[in-house]
């Protein structure tokens, strides 16, 4: 999967159809590249052994911030919801 730029990431995350833009960007979750707000960059990271205290960016306080609002496991969760795909459980 190639890594995604910040303006496609607001036109994902902007989108009007919620359904492709939760399934779209859970399945980046799922692939190791970690959006929590269309103002920062992704992050890569390993979904199987994620350590929530470390610090992934330049902008770490912002980014804590969306991370221990869970925002990632949101996307997740609707995309779950809307497919009951178990990949995303």
């Amino acid at each position: 999967m190639q890594p995604m730029s910040p303006q496609e990431f607001r036109a994902i995350f902007c989108s009007r159809q919620p359904k492709i833009q939760s399934a779209w960007l859970a399945d980046r979750h799922l692939a190791g590249e970690m959006w929590v707000s269309p103002s920062l960059e992704a992050v890569a990271y390993d979904p199987a052994e994620f350590d929530f205290s470390a610090r992934l960016t330049d902008a770490p306080m912002s980014y804590q911030l969306y991370l221990q609002g869970l925002v990632p496991l949101q996307y997740l969760m609707v995309a779950y919801a809307d497919s009951e795909d178990e990949r995303y459980w």
